[in-house]
Parts: structure tokens; C-alpha cells; sequence
């Protein structure tokens, strides 16, 4: 059981500014107990960056697993995911970030109750969230940030949800050594 990808991909620089990052390729799904799957993924990255800051925008397609229960018995999810975000440097320690993201999901095959009968449903995901980065002491950084997701599904037995999630994170990061 498991999942293959094979994806062949193009960067190019159309400027100091403008980067673009492209790529797909197929995708192979096997799950205990089930016919292998054919999908395929891909991905395209717009990033154009300012004196301090950046904006950037990503389409993903993937073809993936659904593992909720733990198992390889799950199924699959055909999903694409549409994101944007922007970042912004004031300080030499001090920065900001904004983002948003879109996600659209067939889930087929999914085992979601105790019966084990395989069910199909669709997801949208919608999330939007803001951080502010502060590095200190050469290796830390402290970071406050805010996002928010609503799901909606067409499913009875996967309930759709709306969460607000405040974070604030200590990290810590050293070179231990150089190759």
C-alpha cells in the first residue's frame, strides 16, 4: 500500500524579482484491499519580491491518501489547493505575513464510520491567517500569530467546522556543522 509520484518540473527567474516554478507528472494510489489508482499532480509558484518583503501565489493538484483512521484502508483525495500570501521584513529582526488559501477535495472510498462501508464527499477548506516574526539572542525567534479555517462538506458523518487559532511559538535553530 502506498502512494508514488513522478514529477518533472521548470524554474525560471523572468527577473531579479520575478520567479516562476512549475511542474507535474502522474500519480499512482494503492490501498490494502483495493485497485491500484491512477491520478497526477502538479503545481505552479508565482513569487515576485520587493526591497523588503514578497508576494507569492501557488496552485497545487495532488493526489494523495486518505489515512483519517490510522490505516492504509482509507481511500483517496483529489484535491486542489489555491494559495497567497504576502511577507514583509521591517526590521532586521522583525517581520510580518499574511496568507490565504482555498482547498477543493474529493474524498472516494473514504472509511469515515465504524461500519466500514466506503463513502464518497467533497471538502472546501477556505483559511486566512496573519504572523509576526521577532528573532532575538542570535537563535531564536518568537512568533504570534492568528488563522482562521472553515470547512464545508457535503458529508452527514464529517461534520464541517469553523476554527479561530491563536499561536505563540518559541524556536530555536543553530548550524551544528558545515559539509
Amino acid at each position: 500500500p502506498g502512494i508514488h509520484q513522478a514529477t518533472l518540473g521548470w524554474k525560471h527567474d523572468f527577473s531579479p524579482h520575478v520567479h516562476f516554478d512549475t511542474g507535474a507528472g502522474p500519480s499512482y494510489v494503492k490501498t490494502q484491499g483495493q485497485d491500484g489508482k491512477w491520478g497526477y499532480n502538479g503545481h505552479a509558484k508565482l513569487n515576485y519580491a520587493i526591497e523588503h518583503g514578497a508576494f507569492n501565489l501557488g496552485v497545487d493538484k495532488t493526489y494523495a491518501v486518505h489515512n483519517f483512521s490510522g490505516t492504509s484502508t482509507g481511500g483517496t483525495i483529489d484535491a486542489w489547493m489555491v494559495n497567497g500570501g504576502f511577507n514583509y521584513q521591517f526590521y532586521a529582526h522583525f517581520s510580518s505575513g499574511l496568507f490565504a488559501s482555498y482547498a477543493d477535495q474529493d474524498h472516494q472510498d473514504a472509511i469515515v464510520d465504524t461500519s466500514g462501508t466506503p463513502a464518497d464527499y467533497h471538502e472546501k477548506i477556505y483559511s486566512a491567517g496573519i504572523s509576526m516574526k521577532y528573532g532575538f539572542w542570535r537563535w531564536y525567534t518568537l512568533t504570534l500569530g492568528y488563522t482562521f479555517t472553515r470547512q464545508d462538506t457535503d458529508n452527514t458523518l464529517v461534520f464541517g467546522y469553523n476554527e479561530n487559532r491563536l499561536y505563540l511559538t518559541l524556536g530555536a535553530k543553530n548550524e551544528l556543522f558545515r559539509w
